[in-house]
């Protein structure tokens, strides 16, 4: 592990809260390489999603059997379900 100076610990979060544009301390992944640049290092994207895990892109669709899944149980008696309902529901986790 390495070790960073404190000057170097308050640069890194300096920069990392510009890129935390919510303020709840997190960044999108598709932004991890732009933070890095920002800081002097010059990963290409391969070697970012490589270090990051290989994350699935941002805002990609569900599969049919995710969206099964999710809306499962949330049928009323005629087979309709409550877009507000289920927009709460997902939204508390």
């Amino acid at each position: 592990m390495c070790d960073f100076t404190e000057d170097q610990i308050a640069e890194f979060k300096e920069a990392f809260y510009l890129y935390d544009r919510i303020g709840e301390g997190q960044i999108g992944y598709s932004q991890c390489g732009d933070l890095l640049r920002a800081l002097g290092q010059n990963p290409c994207n391969a070697e970012v999603l490589k270090v990051l895990g290989n994350p699935k892109p941002e805002g990609e669709k569900m599969t049919e059997e995710e969206v099964e899944t999710l809306l499962a149980g949330h049928e009323d008696a005629n087979g309709c379900i409550n877009y507000e309902e289920l927009v709460r529901m997902v939204m508390s986790g």
